[in-house]
């Protein structure tokens, strides 16, 4: 009895090895398919706060388009517009740099999206400083703050595409 005791054992212990083999591949698995979650939840959020931002970035186009009849409506237009614009940028800012590791190409899109986001703000701010010049200013805002809106909603768009194919 002891002899087949022994040679159980041995062909127990010849199987540990298979075993173990098998549940740290179930475990990797398990924990790539984790990461691929937490992954595919960081892209959706990122494309939901594009998509704001560009809905934001077209009311503030908006507004500027309803706020030219005079220069200084438009100056009192860009002096209001200038917070939400640096808002927006300031959130463009820090999604580019949240996606750096995940996403780098949505990184570089919405960081030149955050560029332009900056560029009317600073239109915005000569619009507002400078009531004889505030039509122009508060143009070029605009159309910074549409092609910001574009590029924002597009690398949303490239967002919602690399979550189908994760």
């Amino acid at each position: 009895a002891s002899a087949a005791e022994d040679r159980q054992a041995v062909a127990e212990a010849d199987k540990a090895p298979d075993r173990a083999r098998a549940t740290v591949a179930a475990d990797l698995e398990a924990a790539e398919r984790r990461a691929a979650a937490v992954k595919i939840g960081e892209l959706a959020r990122a494309a939901e706060v594009l998509e704001r931002t560009a809905a934001e970035e077209r009311d503030i186009a908006e507004e500027l388009s309803k706020g030219m009849q005079s220069a200084d409506e438009a100056a009192a237009v860009a002096n209001a517009l200038q917070p939400r614009q640096t808002d927006v940028a300031e959130i463009a800012r820090k999604l580019a740099a949240g996606l750096e590791q995940i996403a780098p190409q949505a990184s570089e899109q919405v960081a030149s999206a955050a560029d332009q986001a900056e560029q009317g703000r600073e239109q915005l701010q000569k619009a507002a400083g400078q009531p004889a010049s505030a039509m122009d200013g508060a143009q070029q805002a605009r159309a910074s703050a549409e092609a910001a809106a574009q590029s924002m909603a597009h690398a949303a768009s490239a967002l919602r595409e690399e979550i189908q194919s994760a």
